[in-house]
């Protein structure tokens, strides 16, 4: 019996001592990951450093970036710049040119003529154009428009036409004597005051050639001796002085 109970007991202490052991190796096991998990944590993170460009990798980076460049273009049409500019040039003013033409065209009476408007005698103006605006008429008493340029000039002076143009009318007015009407272009140039003479409705005259002499204006006869000339352009007279020679 004590031989049984002595086996036994020899059983259990070898079974004690393995159990210790195993304790032992995974305690120290732990403590080696802790150890090396505490040393990883307290070392500083690895930054991976690039290597510095050198002069010459960036020189062959810009020779690669220009040779790029040079083959997009490649294929990109040219077109002289001298060249271009004056065709622009010429296309503008062409352009211009006929919008200028295309749009309303001037007041007919402005237009280019071979020889200006001149006044039909020499002389000072005695009463000008007043558009809206009413003046009195000494002769009528009463505040009307004057639709013309009142020019002084002696009783008998040579009337001289204004303006190349066709005689429309020849005519004797009860307010204003004499009348003679030229076309010139769209407009109509009329003349106050003349006795008209070897000139009749039909006949083409020149600028300069005489279309009579200077006599009275009965609506304006407490005037000095004078001529009375209008331009009717669109149906409304216009100031013909402005735009005398």
């Amino acid at each position: 019996m004590e031989a049984h109970y002595y086996e036994s007991a020899q059983k259990n202490k070898g079974f004690y001592i393995a159990l210790v052991l195993i304790t032992l190796g995974a305690a120290a096991i732990g403590a080696a990951a802790v150890i090396n998990m505490v040393k990883e944590l307290s070392q500083p993170p690895q930054v991976q450093q690039s290597q510095p460009q050198t002069q010459e990798d960036i020189t062959r980076g810009l020779n690669d970036a220009e040779l790029e460049a040079g083959k997009e273009q490649q294929n990109v049409p040219v077109t002289p710049s001298t060249a271009s500019g004056s065709q622009s040039a010429s296309s503008s003013q062409s352009s211009l040119s006929g919008q200028q033409s295309a749009q309303s065209e001037p007041a007919t009476w402005q237009q280019a003529q071979a020889k200006p408007f001149v006044l039909p005698v020499s002389g000072q103006t005695l009463a000008g154009f007043s558009g809206d605006e009413l003046v009195y008429n000494e002769t009528m008493q009463d505040w009307r428009t004057h639709n013309g340029t009142d020019i002084a000039c002696e009783k008998g002076t040579e009337v001289k036409a204004p303006v190349d143009g066709e005689v429309l009318s020849v005519a004797t007015d009860d307010l204003w004597g004499g009348v003679i009407e030229l076309k010139w272009g769209e407009d109509t140039v009329r003349i106050c005051g003349v006795t008209v003479s070897g000139i009749k409705a039909g006949d083409t005259v020149a600028q300069g050639d005489k279309l009579g002499v200077s006599a009275e204006i009965p609506a304006e006869s407490k005037e000095a001796a004078h001529v009375h000339v209008e331009v009717i352009s669109n149906g409304e007279a216009v100031n013909a002085e402005a735009y005398s020679a």
